[in-house]
């Protein structure tokens, strides 16, 4: 069992952030994008909604659980436009430049730093050439998670009570 099993107990999807969302139908509505690569996509709460936007999308998570929920939710709404798959990072059989965009909602703070470097490798590799990527990512300034009962793995890394890891980052760190 992986530690992110618990979070899709029971048959209730995930929640959308509506304010994501929002953020995210705008990146999708202003840039030519077809095809998306959904990394961390969970139940696949967002990848259904970017299908129902007329994108392909391929959803890549950790959770077994989670895939098996998507996998059941694609199943029950006959959604053609949306495949999962159940891996720890994405994929090296998915061909290089093969998505418009790769997009991380509420997964990338999620890596250790060593993690989050193999994964902007493997985002690199499967975008098109003018592919584009959208990460959302939880800043220093966050006081909604209890850091101070985490124990930290890495300069502002933490690891929860049961191994769940969430990374905060400065504004000097999300600087390109």
């Amino acid at each position: 069992m992986n530690s992110w099993d618990s979070d899709y107990k029971g048959n209730q999807p995930t929640p959308i952030y509506e304010p994501l969302w929002d953020m995210l139908q705008v990146f999708i509505q202003k840039l030519s994008i077809k095809t998306v690569l959904d990394f961390g996509c969970g139940d696949g709460a967002y990848s259904f909604l970017m299908g129902e936007k007329g994108l392909y999308v391929t959803g890549v998570d950790i959770s077994l659980t989670a895939i098996k929920m998507a996998v059941a939710n694609k199943n029950d709404c006959k959604d053609e436009k949306c495949w999962f798959i159940r891996h720890y990072s994405i994929p090296e059989n998915l061909p290089n430049d093969s998505f418009d965009a790769v997009v991380m909602l509420n997964s990338y703070h999620c890596l250790t730093s060593i993690e989050r470097q193999g994964i902007l490798s493997q985002a690199k590799r499967v975008l098109k050439p003018e592919g584009f990527l959208f990460i959302s990512a939880l800043a220093l300034e966050d006081e909604s998670y209890p850091r101070q009962d985490w124990i930290e793995i890495e300069s502002n890394t933490f690891e929860d009570a049961i191994g769940r890891k969430f990374h905060f980052f400065s504004f000097e760190e999300l600087k390109v």
